[in-house]
């Protein structure tokens, strides 16, 4: 890491551009990048296009991974483009944008870029109704915090190896659970996904076999199907215990709150005999207070809350 103790500026976008070079195994690359990383990072970003080039060859070098299985390494490079690189690569290079389309002042802006905790109320401030920065745990921002609160305090060789080692865990991890429970989860929503189409080209709900993170597998299976919103709920069955039914609305985007179909208002925070008595569907036991969650206690008065939904 020595070749890096001459940055002006350690960043995020920097570190995980370097952890790229240094997992690829191709010696002649690393040596084109590491001569001209620094010049390179300082005027133009390059994370994203080093995960395009080589995010592949990474991720088919997991021990984890079946080595000519092409269909789920160009799932998992995706994902991990979509989820970590990308959304590194905005936040580095997005205060420029957000400039150029607000109407901050500059002065104020550039006072305030590098304190993040204040970020947010100044984006209130100016009446914002999206502001880009709020997550203010992502690696991006814990990154960005340790570099300012120690860089008076370590050395530049320190705070980066530092800031490279929870790079390098981060990605790693994410890796190994794309290997092992998400694309598992992808294939189990995939076959209740095309069971549904085939029963009924119109479905609105999937019935999958266990509790798993769908709401990404519905959203992308849909995109690869040309069709858009359709999915509304997902339905599965407790495996222990009541074994109850429950029924969960889709979100209508990757990483957003907002539902396609939430469940109606009256019945949301209510139990039982109360559920059952506005519902007037029996078996009815909850209704989450945010109108994402209900259940019953069988499959037939689980679809009977999802048809009142549906036209709510």
């Amino acid at each position: 890491m020595n070749n890096f103790i001459k940055f002006d500026k350690i960043n995020c976008e920097k570190i995980i551009s370097y952890w790229i070079i240094k997992n690829v195994n191709i010696q002649n690359v690393e040596n084109f990048y590491l001569i001209k990383l620094d010049r390179i990072l300082d005027s133009k970003p390059i994370c994203l296009d080093l995960w395009e080039k080589y995010g592949k060859t990474i991720i088919q070098s997991s021990k984890k991974i079946e080595q000519n299985n092409s269909i789920l390494i160009k799932k998992i490079f995706i994902r991990i483009r979509d989820c970590f690189i990308l959304p590194i690569f905005e936040l580095e290079n997005n205060y420029r944008a957000f400039i150029k389309e607000s109407s901050f002042n500059q002065v104020e802006f550039d006072n305030l870029q590098n304190q993040h905790f204040l970020f947010l109320d100044f984006l209130s401030s100016k009446k914002i109704n999206n502001p880009l920065f709020q997550d203010f745990t992502s690696l991006f921002y814990r990154i960005e915090i340790f570099i300012n609160l120690n860089q008076n305090k370590q050395s530049q060789q320190n705070l980066f190896s530092h800031a490279f080692q929870i790079v390098d865990e981060e990605i790693k991890e994410l890796i190994d659970d794309s290997i092992e429970k998400w694309i598992k989860d992808f294939w189990i929503v995939e076959k209740s996904f095309n069971q549904a189409l085939e029963e009924d080209q119109k479905a609105t709900f999937l019935l999958i076999d266990e509790n798993i993170d769908f709401h990404e597998h519905v959203i992308d299976l849909e995109s690869e199907k040309g069709i858009s919103n359709q999915i509304k709920f997902v339905v599965f069955q407790e495996k222990q215990g009541r074994k109850y039914w429950w029924i969960t609305s889709v979100q209508l985007k990757k990483s957003s709150f907002e539902l396609r179909k939430p469940f109606p208002k009256n019945w949301r925070g209510l139990f039982n005999e109360e559920l059952e008595k506005i519902t007037g569907i029996e078996g009815s036991v909850y209704c989450h207070l945010t109108g994402y969650k209900a259940g019953n206690k069988t499959y037939e008065g689980a679809k009977r809350m999802i048809k009142i939904a549906l036209k709510n």
